[in-house]
This record gives structure tokens, sequence and C-alpha cells, in this order.
């Protein structure tokens, strides 16, 4: 272990990123969760920004969206207006969607809110009530003003990023992370595009039916195959049954340290290789079929759903 760890520091260069993503695993570009940049090799690196709709608990969390934004909030449709061009700068910026990870906080079930009473709760954030705003206010306001964010995102062409499943760390609520919960979302809002990460991990049956059902949303296995490999084999199988081809991405990583990505590469290579081989030797599938299969999931989908002529790493 003392080899391989002074062997990694040795490599720990200016262009290791550029050495390992591009010329070893020979992907054309990484789309990451983040908000500062990579020093170095900038060239292949897109970002995904970060929602600002979920997180509202506090008046300084109002003011911080107003620094930010450099915008004056006082009621409700300021703070909607105010992210309609968060929205609008971030695409500009170069941002090639908008990312929801609120299934570490709370359920991701987004249930219409009328604005009256969001507008209600809001005052309160804003002149600072204490003791009155609760969990279930809070999150009554989120579900109002991320609905305002997705058809901003809508408005923008910008695609809709939203973490399910399996969450970082221990002891978080995996009830708060299933897919199935987004049922209503997704069915308000066909023009938009969303991609769903990870799979619903453990509940991967539930993306056969979002998948099945919303032509506008897409299963990504970013962060699957280390989690586990059986039910990802599985997973993917059951999803080549049910769902169109073109919907599923099968490879993507979820970490910063860039020589993870080989060896995450090459299992998740060996997953779908299986899963194809498998349907082969069932006589479901033939080989012609099998290899442009491969040749969507790993490349042409995302291309495709992100509008870039670029070979995929989702990198978060």
């Amino acid at each position: 272990m003392e080899v391989i760890s002074k062997r990694l520091q040795a490599d720990n260069q200016k262009g290791i990123y550029k050495k390992i993503i591009q010329d070893i695993c020979n992907i054309e570009c990484s789309i990451q969760c983040k908000t500062d940049e990579v020093e170095n090799d900038q060239d292949f690196f897109y970002y995904l920004c970060l929602d600002k709709a979920t997180n509202i608990n506090s008046k300084e969390d109002i003011i911080a969206f107003e620094k930010t934004n450099d915008v004056c909030i006082y009621k409700l449709k300021d703070y909607v207006n105010a992210l309609r061009s968060f929205v609008a700068k971030q695409k500009k910026a170069g941002s090639v969607g908008l990312k929801i990870a609120a299934a570490y906080d709370r359920s991701i079930e987004f249930p219409e809110v009328p604005a009256s009473e969001a507008e209600k709760i809001f005052a309160k954030l804003r002149a600072k009530v204490s003791g009155v705003i609760s969990t279930a206010e809070t999150e009554m306001l989120g579900n109002y003003l991320i609905r305002r964010e997705i058809e901003a995102c809508i408005d923008n062409n910008l695609p809709v990023v939203i973490h399910t499943g399996y969450q970082a760390g221990n002891r978080n609520d995996i009830r708060n992370a299933r897919a199935i919960h987004l049922w209503s979302l997704l069915a308000s809002y066909p023009k938009a595009r969303f991609d769903l990460f990870h799979g619903s991990f453990p509940y991967v049956e539930d993306m056969v039916v979002l998948g099945k059902y919303f032509e506008n949303v897409s299963l990504n296995m970013c962060w699957m195959h280390i989690m586990s490999p059986e039910i990802s084999r599985r997973a993917l199988s059951e999803w080549l049954d049910a769902v169109p081809v073109t919907k599923i991405f099968a490879f993507g990583g979820d970490y910063s340290v860039p020589e993870k990505i080989y060896g995450h590469l090459q299992l998740a290579r060996m997953n779908v290789a299986v899963v194809l081989a498998d349907k082969i030797l069932q006589g479901r599938m033939v080989e012609s079929n099998a290899l442009r299969i491969a040749r969507l999931v790993f490349n042409e989908n995302p291309k495709q759903w992100y509008k870039m002529n670029k070979t995929f790493l989702f990198q978060l």
C-alpha cells in the first residue's frame, strides 16, 4: 500500500485530470456538480448549477441569495424573479443543467402549493419572526419555489438533475429519496428534461415505471456500479426490458479523486457487458444490437440529452 500511495502522490501533478479522464479513459468531458472550478484542464469540465429553491429556512438564507445575485428581495415574487434571473445567468455562464439534492434533507415529493400560502410563510421568514416557522412550512415554501425554478429551467432549455436513492454518509433517511415521490412533479412539467441520478437505488424498480411513463425522464446509473454491482446489473436488465434504450445512461462517477474513475469505468463496462451477453444467450438480442446499445448508453444518449457533442462522465 505504501508503494501505491507514493506512486499516486508522484502522479498528482498538473495534467492529472487530462491524463486519466481523456488519455486513459477516453472520456472527452466531465459534468460536475460544483460551484467552483477545478484548476487546470478546464476545457473538458462542465458544470451543473445548484438548486436555490429548496433550502430557504431563514432570513439569512434570503439575504445570502440577495447578495450573490445583487438584487433586493422583500416579497415572494421578488425571490421568484431572482430565481429566474439566477437560472438564466447560470445558463449563460455555461451551466449544462441544474442539480436538486433535496433528498438529503427532506422528501423529494414536491406538491403544488398555493401562492397565497407560500407568501405567508415567506413573509414570516423575511421578517425573521422567531419560533413560528415549522419544518412543514419551510418544506411548503420549497415546494412552491422548486416548481418556479423548474419553470425557469424550461424557459432556458436547461435540464433538471435530481438526486434519487442512496445518500452519501450514514444515518440518512432513504425514504426521502425514492424516485416514485417525483410522480406529481414529473407529470406537471412535460416540457422539462429530468435526469434522475443514481437509479433510485435500492428502489431501482421505481425507475422502470418513471422511465416508461414519462418521455422527458432519463435514468442515470452514475454511482450505482460501486454501490452494488449485482443490483446495478439487475436494474439495467429490467430497464432495458421496459424503457426505451435511448433514455438510459450507463456510467458516471461520484467522487473527486480522478484515479477512481478508471476502476469504476471498468466495473461499469463489465456490468453492461454481462447484462447484454445474458440477453444474447437467452436469444432475446443479437450481438450487433448489443454493441449498438452499449454505444448508446455509454456515449450517444447523454450527448443527445445534454445537447453536447461530447463523450460523458458524470462526476459529482
